[in-house]
């Protein structure tokens, strides 16, 4: 049921059996399991420890990562900018 997965604060070394059972269930309900997006979160507003965390999402099966706007403060644009910088070009 669903299109994707969302595994809200589950520590990160959780995800990978929280995701076998995903695609099992997928599997059980006649789904491609490739066809279910995997959306993470991450705190980290930038830097290495930004894309550090990324990384470790992408590598538990995360196809995207989610961003609390909260966390780019007052100049959200600039800081997300810099986040771009900081992570996006770099993955």
């Amino acid at each position: 049921m669903g299109e994707g997965f969302f595994p809200f604060g589950v520590r990160r070394e959780d995800v990978p059996a929280l995701l076998d059972v995903v695609r099992r269930s997928a599997l059980e309900a006649g789904r491609d399991p490739s066809s279910i997006e995997v959306t993470m979160e991450s705190f980290q507003p930038g830097g290495e420890a930004a894309l550090a965390d990324v990384k470790a999402a992408e590598a538990v099966g995360a196809t995207r990562v989610l961003l609390p706007a909260a966390m780019f403060g007052r100049h959200p644009q600039e800081e997300l900018a810099r986040y771009a910088e900081d992570v996006i070009r770099r993955i």
